[in-house]
């Protein structure tokens, strides 16, 4: 009984996951997404090419006080951070 209810949770966990929806997702480039968590943190997905692995993503973490943005990690590649930079100087006015 007990092995069934553990089952039972860990797939409705599972349909949370599905539950989630990319509406939220601010696209800076084809290998940049933002997700905001709130008004001075986001998440942003970086993706690169790999030969062995195919298409890989890393996340990163931004946050925002005041005027000061704070990037914890950074993109795969120098133009990411760049594109990145961009847009928080752009859209935040940091």
């Amino acid at each position: 009984m007990r092995r069934i209810a553990i089952c039972i949770i860990f797939g409705l966990i599972q349909l949370t996951g599905f539950s989630q929806s990319n509406s939220g997702s601010i696209k800076i480039s084809d290998d940049i997404d933002l997700f905001k968590l709130s008004d001075n943190v986001y998440i942003h997905v970086s993706y690169v090419n790999t030969p062995k692995y195919g298409r890989v993503g890393a996340n990163g973490l931004i946050f925002i006080d005041k005027h000061e943005a704070f990037l914890f990690d950074l993109p795969w590649t120098n133009i990411q951070t760049k594109n990145l930079y961009s847009w928080i100087t752009d859209s935040i006015g940091v």
